[in-house]
């Protein structure tokens, strides 16, 4: 086991811990349609050989690292694999995790990918799935290099500002945050906890019904939306508040509602970061320049599309 380096966790961080270990699996979503990439990982982990040490990069909680112990066990590779993530990850432990090739991966968390607890030389081939574009590039770089063996190969997927994913979060993201501004759902909740908690009870009724009205609203203007969508189920949470005002104990009402309210903030910070770190096709040249000139060859990058619309870049490229 390598030693471990961790890092001091930022909002950022702290808000993709949360979505982790709430159980999600990964991060793919096309125009509100989730997609499945796994047809093209397999390709590339079947050119693993005998023996070969695979890392996934801001593995999250092992979408892809799976898909590597998978076809390790179909082709019988003998490899081994290992997923680090910047935010605090463990997905073995998680009461829904069933998949047994999960439990043949090391995970290790609180790792900066500028800063990899590996030796030099150390690994065959390297994955990141909408992940190594979160990263500082030239340090994030030059630490792929170096834990790369000679020959080694980099597949990484990356957010495209051109593509519908990015798109898809930009408006998610506008949605979220106007649930946040004054008078909306998430202060109406918040004011009627303040309400519950203090001897103002007799506001508790007009806070209701300013929510409920609020979510009315709401739902007639996004009705059509997938109901995954986060103004959708703020509704269904708000809803739910409502009707258990005063039938709770009022510390657990409150506490409710702050977990809510940092739900909400976190995944507001998590597709901001989504947005940040999508590339351009010019970026993504730069991109292969800088790993060109650090020890790096053929580097190259194409688009990847699902229903002839672009999702993102797909960055190969191998150490000299």
């Amino acid at each position: 086991m390598p030693d471990k380096k961790t890092h001091q966790p930022s909002a950022k961080s702290m808000s993709w811990t949360r979505y982790w270990r709430s159980g999600f699996r990964d991060t793919c979503f096309f125009a509100d349609k989730t997609f499945s990439v796994a047809a093209d990982w397999r390709n590339f982990f079947s050119s693993a050989g005998k023996g070969a040490k695979i890392v996934d990069l801001a593995t999250g909680n092992g979408a892809v690292a799976m898909i590597a112990a998978q076809v390790n066990r179909d082709l019988h590779l003998e490899a081994s694999i290992v997923g680090v993530d910047f935010a605090d990850i463990a997905p073995q432990e998680l009461p829904a995790t069933t998949e047994e090739p999960l439990q043949n991966i090391t995970f290790i968390g609180n790792t900066d990918l500028a800063d990899l607890p590996f030796q030099d030389a150390q690994f065959d081939l390297a994955s990141s799935q909408f992940g190594f574009e979160y990263a500082e590039q030239s340090g994030s770089l030059s630490e792929l290099k170096r834990v790369l063996k000679p020959g080694g190969q980099v597949r990484l997927l990356i957010h495209a500002t051109e593509g519908a994913v990015h798109e898809a979060s930009v408006q998610r993201l506008r949605r979220a945050r106007s649930m946040l501004e004054s008078g909306q759902i998430l202060p109406l909740l918040e004011e009627l906890a303040k309400a519950v908690n203090s001897s103002a009870k007799t506001r508790i009724p007009k806070i209701q019904k300013r929510i409920t009205t609020k979510v009315g609203q709401v739902q007639r203007k996004f009705g059509q939306l997938p109901k995954d969508d986060l103004v959708l189920e703020l509704c269904s949470e708000a809803q739910m508040f409502v009707n258990a005002a005063g039938k709770v104990p009022a510390s657990e009402f409150v506490a409710k509602i702050r977990h809510l309210s940092e739900e909400v903030r976190a995944y507001t910070l998590r597709l901001h970061a989504m947005q940040s770190a999508a590339r351009t096709s010019v970026q993504m040249q730069a991109l292969c320049e800088a790993a060109n000139t650090i020890g790096f060859q053929q580097s190259r990058f194409t688009a990847y599309n699902v229903e002839d619309q672009q999702v993102g870049w797909v960055f190969h490229t191998q150490v000299i």
